[in-house]
């Protein structure tokens, strides 16, 4: 007789490999499962085994160990730590923070407060990787947890601090920022954003050159962002873009200080069909 089908999957992991002291366990009818929640550091076993679709279980299978290690701090991104924002802008349009994800399960906590140690932050939970503030001048001290369905801090990041003030500032890059990846396949422009300088009627130099190379282009807008349409010399490596704000004061024309993000371009020639491998059998669309 033809055996019956495997429609559901036991998995098992323990902290030993007899599983005495199994810490996750559960059944699913695919050929996978997500571990939600965070296992500590430490050596792990685990193990699978099936049920038929007549509720006969089959014998475990194999033993398999791993490991899991240190977790990865979380990063803040913007602003940069020290900056000096105008405070029209953090006022008006706010000031953004911004962080990457860990390799973790979990929401964030944002604390911001005008003490090195936090003590008055407040709190705000958020799912993304940004929130925006509507802030007053002043200096403000901020960092990010990640946290839980229990509320419990999986992993947080150092404390930067940035200062809202009257005084004409550069303006803080938005994007892209140092160390970003830009993927330029079948993109017909790049845009740089940035966030205000204070006062009427600035202007803002904007340039990019190829790192160690020629400048790209240079250019001047009005605006708290630039798309560059002409893309004919970029080519994959990396690159510096620039900006600074200027304005007319007391007779005079005064500039910021100019400053700089570093990042890539990469391009993919040839793309990959997109394949699908769920359900069991795998379609190549084309």
């Amino acid at each position: 007789d033809r055996p019956n089908e495997i429609v559901s999957t036991e998995i098992q992991i323990a902290r030993d490999d007899d599983f005495g002291s199994i810490v996750f366990q559960n059944s699913v009818s695919g050929n996978r499962v997500a571990v939600r929640q965070n296992l500590p550091r430490g050596d792990y076993y685990w193990r699978v085994r099936g049920t038929d679709s007549g509720g006969v279980q089959t014998d475990y299978s194999a033993v398999i160990e791993f490991s899991v290690g240190e977790t990865e701090p979380l990063q803040l991104l913007s602003p940069p730590d020290a900056a000096r924002i105008d405070s029209d802008s953090a006022q008006v349009s706010g000031v953004n923070l911004q962080w990457r994800r860990p390799d973790l399960f979990g929401n964030f906590q944002v604390l911001l407060g005008n003490s090195p140690s936090l003590d008055d932050a407040r709190e705000r939970n958020v799912t993304s990787l940004s929130t925006t503030y509507n802030l007053n001048t002043g200096t403000y001290y901020w960092k990010v947890r990640v946290i839980d369905p229990n509320g419990e801090v999986l992993s947080e990041s150092a404390v930067r601090s940035f200062e809202v003030t009257d005084a004409f500032v550069a303006p803080t890059p938005q994007y892209p920022l140092s160390g970003m990846t830009v993927d330029m396949t079948n993109r017909t422009d790049l845009p740089l954003r940035w966030n205000a300088s204070g006062g009427a009627n600035i202007t803002y130099e904007v340039s990019v050159t190829k790192k160690g190379g020629a400048l790209m282009f240079q250019n001047t807008t009005r605006g708290t962002s630039y798309i560059h349409r002409d893309l004919r010399n970029f080519s994959e490596g990396t690159f510096i873009w620039s900006v600074r704000a200027c304005r007319q004061f007391q007779g005079q024309r005064q500039c910021t200080e100019t400053v700089s993000q570093e990042f890539n371009i990469v391009l993919r020639e040839d793309l990959a069909p997109p394949v699908i491998t769920s359900p069991g059998e795998q379609f190549i669309i084309e």
